[in-house]
């Protein structure tokens, strides 16, 4: 590859990294219950306890796991509304022992609770955000769904998800 492309190509990932930077938005790790005592009181992550082991996992893997199915979960229509449900719906997982990041395959084998808790979560998040994201989007209230492909299967989305 010439040298003026690679230069080219590293430019251009600095300038997306600046935007990313400046426009950027953290997931509101700390408002996920089972993780809360990864902070301190300020809601600042404690870095030197990351290796520290929670169950059969550290917490640097346990937030990874959030991390990542933030990560695929981000590609839908309201990145703020999708946050929120993926924070309710691990919390209500959790507090029906339903432990999605210690032990994923618990979500498969209580499926029915899981795809229950999404769509209930995700009603309430729509009173709340489809008002805002229909005004931002020039559309309808009743077209919000944070489902990809405006996919009304919670089940096809949960699990390819």
């Amino acid at each position: 590859m010439p040298l003026d492309i690679i230069k080219q190509e590293q430019e251009f990932l600095i300038t997306i990294a600046k935007i990313g930077r400046k426009y950027g938005a953290k997931p509101d790790i700390h408002l996920i219950e089972p993780f809360n005592h990864f902070f301190d009181n300020n809601k600042n992550l404690i870095i030197q306890e990351l290796d520290k082991q929670d169950g059969p996992w550290t917490r640097r893997e346990l937030i990874a796991r959030f991390l990542l199915l933030n990560a695929v979960l981000d590609q839908g229509p309201d990145i703020e509304g999708l946050r929120q449900m993926l924070i309710k719906v691990t919390n209500e997982l959790y507090k029906k022992e339903i432990r999605i990041f210690h032990r994923p395959l618990d979500f498969f084998k209580e499926l029915n609770i899981s795809i229950d808790k999404i769509c209930t979560v995700h009603e309430g998040v729509k009173k709340v955000h489809a008002p805002i994201w229909a005004k931002e989007n020039q559309s309808n209230p009743e077209k919000y769904n944070l489902f990809m492909n405006n996919s009304k299967q919670v089940l096809n989305y949960a699990v390819f998800r």
